[in-house]
């Protein structure tokens, strides 16, 4: 557990422990002067423990928390917007490994606390410990939101007209029990739980479904039962991937395209945002559709800024992250689930088979390598490619050919560059795949 900037490693200072997790929160309540904190958490081993020292800081700060208990990250950017407090924090490390753990911040209306956005002064707040006296000491007090949540969810898709589908849900051991149990009742579906008891040890598999050993529980699930859908959360529940009924994992920017066609047939013309390392074919058909197709870097606070600031209806990225102008801009664990529902069940149509309407796009899936010097190698490849006539520098190194393209950039999390490479032709990406690779050096990761 580090305090430090994510992507930023030179700014980690040491492993957070629980006396630092109290200087954080003093931070954060001189950052932004709240009065009403709303605090999550997931399911780790070491979340209770965070929970006791951040609300004791905010306490100590003379806010007064008001606790969601073990509440997914859409669900504390929900209540932040649909209540009147003015902040929320979700204690919680994502999809990385049971060790770790963290922080997501928002002001009020999920409005990210993140790089570029508040996170490096609060850091510097931190570092500095002069924190302001204050009066009598804030209280805590519980709150059940989960019933508000569904219901909010079931607004803007009605589970009620979705066709009866078999499904194999995996919840990672993390809080996407809370939600899925309330509204799996009002879905018409045989629905096999995989992980649904929350443990902090992450027992089945680490909470991160881009893993393919952690997906090998619901591939099989999926293909011994004969489901229509596999679908798996990671450890806060705001990354979702999706399973077809062949048991292979669909790439996060198919998603999106899928979406795409969904949304932009009720809502012509808006804004769909998505990130760089994504399929030329999310770009292809909101555009050909009539929408606008907005690219932004990789990393939810940069999403979220670029959502806000073209108004974007709806928002996707490859690594499974959805994010809706109905959801205060942000992630939502719930709508993306019960919308392939719809789609497959408006168009009568496998999974499968909807992917395979896209068009002949042939990506790579992302690629790392370990590097010692991520921003070296980054600098390094944009030497070679800088002069060419499609090289745009948005997120790392992007370069786009008349039928193939490849974006690599640095890991926000890791010592890591990531390679994504698409080709329009079958037979030409383990070229391509080559010709990227020899450039960025470094040990290719599994």
């Amino acid at each position: 557990m580090y305090f430090g900037i994510v992507g930023k490693p030179e700014t980690i200072l040491a492993p957070i422990d629980t006396e630092q997790v109290y200087i954080i929160a003093r931070a954060f309540a001189e950052y932004l002067k709240p009065k009403k904190v709303l605090v999550g958490r997931d399911t780790r081993l070491s979340a209770n423990k965070f929970f006791e020292k951040f609300t004791e800081g905010l306490g100590d700060a003379g806010v007064d928390v008001f606790d969601l208990g073990i509440t997914t990250t859409s669900m504390v950017y929900f209540a932040s917007g649909r209540y009147d407090y003015d902040a929320a924090v979700n204690i919680t490390a994502s999809h990385t490994p049971r060790e770790i753990n963290g922080f997501k911040m928002v002001r009020k209306d999920a409005d990210i606390i993140g790089s570029g956005s508040g996170i490096e002064e609060l850091r510097n707040i931190a570092l500095a410990g002069n924190f302001t006296s204050v009066g009598p000491k804030g209280s805590i007090k519980k709150v059940d939101i989960v019933d508000d949540y569904v219901e909010s969810v079931c607004r803007f898709i009605n589970p009620a007209k979705i066709a009866k589908f078999k499904l194999v849900l995996d919840s990672s051991s993390g809080p996407m029990f809370k939600p899925l149990e309330k509204i799996l009742p009002r879905l018409n579906s045989d629905v096999i739980k995989l992980n649904f008891e929350p443990n902090g040890d992450f027992p089945a598999h680490d909470p991160n479904p881009l893993i393919p050993e952690n997906r090998e529980e619901a591939r099989e699930a999926v293909l011994k039962e004969k489901a229509d859908l596999g679908v798996m959360w990671d450890g806060d529940g705001d990354r979702i991937m999706f399973i077809d009924e062949k048991g292979d994992l669909v790439p996060g920017d198919f998603i999106t395209v899928l979406f795409a066609k969904y949304f932009l047939k009720r809502n012509p013309g808006v804004a769909v945002v998505y990130n760089t390392p994504s399929s030329w074919a999310v770009k292809n058909w909101v555009t050909k559709l009539g929408g606008r197709a907005i690219m932004q870097r990789t990393g939810h606070a940069f999403i979220k800024q670029k959502n806000r600031e073209v108004d974007a209806f709806f928002a996707g990225e490859l690594s499974g992250h959805y994010y809706y102008k109905h959801t205060y801009y942000a992630e939502n664990d719930l709508i993306p689930f019960l919308t392939i529902l719809d789609i497959m069940t408006e168009e009568k149509k496998p999974l499968s088979a909807l992917l395979s309407e896209i068009g002949e796009y042939y990506p790579s899936g992302e690629i790392n390598f370990e590097v010692s010097d991520r921003e070296k190698t980054i600098g390094s490849i944009k030497e070679v490619y800088k002069n060419m006539p499609n090289a745009y520098f948005l997120d790392g190194v992007s370069v786009e050919f008349p039928d193939w393209h490849f974006n690599v950039r640095p890991s926000l999390n890791d010592p890591l560059v990531r390679l994504n490479v698409e080709t329009t032709k079958k037979e030409d990406l383990e070229k391509r795949i080559s010709e990227v690779s020899k450039v960025i050096g470094g040990k290719l990761v599994p």
